[in-house]
């Protein structure tokens, strides 16, 4: 019973944050003097998977996609760009999916705040 519960509670969830997908994972780029440190940040209740991904010019840096779980109300440092050359042009294009991934804990949380809204 409590698993249909927690599953019902699940999918609840997600029809939630398909409808409010307003500014949950904001992305940040922070200059420094070698290069830029990328850093998610997790807007909701709930964990996040995220897949990021970045193109390059002129910048050292890891190139293949990078998946990580960021707790709720949380940040992430997720990636450190490098220049090659600062006499060069460079430039850098970045993007992200994300999905839920909700704990067992955040899960049944959000069933007991529904319950005693009933």
């Amino acid at each position: 019973m409590i698993r249909k519960l927690l599953l019902i509670s699940f999918f609840l969830i997600i029809i939630t944050n398909c409808y409010a997908q307003k500014n949950i994972i904001k992305i940040s780029n922070i200059q420094t003097e070698k290069g830029y440190n990328i850093s998610l940040k997790n807007n909701s209740n709930i964990q996040y998977e995220v897949t990021h991904t970045v193109k390059v010019v002129n910048l050292n840096s890891y190139e293949k996609p990078i998946i990580i779980l960021i707790p709720a109300k949380t940040s992430s440092e997720v990636l450190t760009l490098y220049f090659k050359n600062l006499n060069k042009s460079y430039e850098y294009f970045t993007s992200y999916i994300y999905k839920p991934l909700p704990s067992d804990t955040e899960l049944f949380l959000e069933y007991k705040k529904r319950e005693m809204k009933t």
